[in-house]
């Protein structure tokens, strides 16, 4: 799970040093490893990340990229602080967006690469 995060999905002024997550803990964003699954229902497409944490006390986040394309790509990344709590985790994180046509596939990064998920479409 090393390697800097590449530019488009890092948030505005955030570099791959040191920073803090939303509990307060000292550390850094790093790719991350799960499965995928894609759906869509009317407008709304919904992209889930599920896995597992390698410690107790890490978050899980996907991440939209910066670059203004669309479908829109994404990350999943893993907030790793400074101090590890070493037990296993289950995570699932999801993220939402608007499409105004039908989505077949959409781009994922993580620590493996590029993964392509298809959409499934809610049944009707």
């Amino acid at each position: 799970m090393s390697g800097e995060i590449p530019w488009p999905f890092r948030a505005a002024g955030e570099d791959a040093q040191s920073v803090t997550s939303a509990g307060g803990d000292i550390g850094r964003w790093v790719k991350g490893r799960g499965t995928y699954m894609a759906s869509q229902t009317g407008s709304v497409v919904e992209l889930t990340a599920q896995g597992s944490l390698p410690s107790f006390n890490m978050e899980a986040k996907l991440v939209q990229s910066q670059l203004t394309i669309f479908p829109p790509e994404f990350a999943l990344l893993f907030f790793q602080p400074e101090v590890r709590l070493p037990a296993f985790k289950p995570f699932q994180v999801s993220t939402t967006f608007v499409a105004a046509e039908a989505i077949a596939e959409l781009v994922v990064y993580d620590a493996d690469g590029q993964h392509r998920v298809p959409v499934q479409a809610a049944p009707k």
